[in-house]
């Protein structure tokens, strides 16, 4: 209905379509990176990305939690009791 009626339109990707699509892989839009606890991981890759400054994917991002004990005491004010009780009830993650 949308192209009877000079709607520009196009259908609308899942995840799984992008990873699969011959023309996302043609202008490299996925990149793999090194992830400590996955081994390699497929990720977006900056967009857009220019001639002059096109960017890069280096790697996936710090585990989760790892930035726990920082965040709460420097932005939230949380002293060191306070925040192991949370980490103790499983409030929030700590990682290793």
């Amino acid at each position: 209905m949308l192209t009877a009626n000079d709607v520009p339109a196009t259908r609308i990707f899942t995840m799984a379509d992008v990873f699969q699509d011959p023309h996302y892989a043609a202008r490299g839009s996925i990149v793999r990176v090194p992830h400590p606890a996955l081994g390699e991981m497929a990720m977006a890759n900056i967009a857009p990305r220019l001639s002059a400054s096109p960017g890069e994917v280096k790697w996936a991002g710090r585990a989760i939690g790892a930035d726990t004990r920082a965040v709460l005491s420097e932005m939230a004010g949380y002293d060191s009791t306070r925040i192991e009780t949370l980490i103790a009830a499983g409030t929030v993650v700590q990682a290793d």
